[in-house]
């Protein structure tokens, strides 16, 4: 394989581990496709998200802040995009709701 027929080696453990950990996701979501968007989009309606995306866009910066290895800022960079991406979602799935309730039916009193 990858390390010469030698395959107790470290990378090519954790090679396997990782494809059969991406293997078994990608069937599992597939499988539970529509299970997984009612349930994403129900945390995007409700304010749990909102409140998750503050918590990873300030754990995500204070770690931006507070080193200087270039792994650990990607890392961070790319949750905070994540949270910032979070939080927009919350704030257009609140708009668009806004703007869909109906708005209540004149009475009778009313119209005349």
């Amino acid at each position: 394989m990858l390390t010469l027929n030698d395959y107790w080696t470290k990378i090519t453990y954790t090679l396997v581990i990782m494809l059969l950990t991406l293997a078994s996701i990608l069937i599992l979501a597939i499988r539970y496709e529509k299970a997984i968007r009612t349930e994403v989009s129900h945390f995007a309606r409700s304010s749990l998200s909102f409140y998750f995306g503050v918590f990873l866009a300030a754990v995500s910066i204070a770690f931006i802040m507070e080193t200087d290895d270039l792994l650990i800022n990607s890392v961070a960079a790319v949750l905070t995009i994540v949270a910032s991406g979070t939080i927009l979602a919350y704030f257009i799935q609140r708009i668009r709701t806004r703007r869909q309730k109906p708005k209540p039916a004149l009475s009778v009193s009313q119209k005349t």
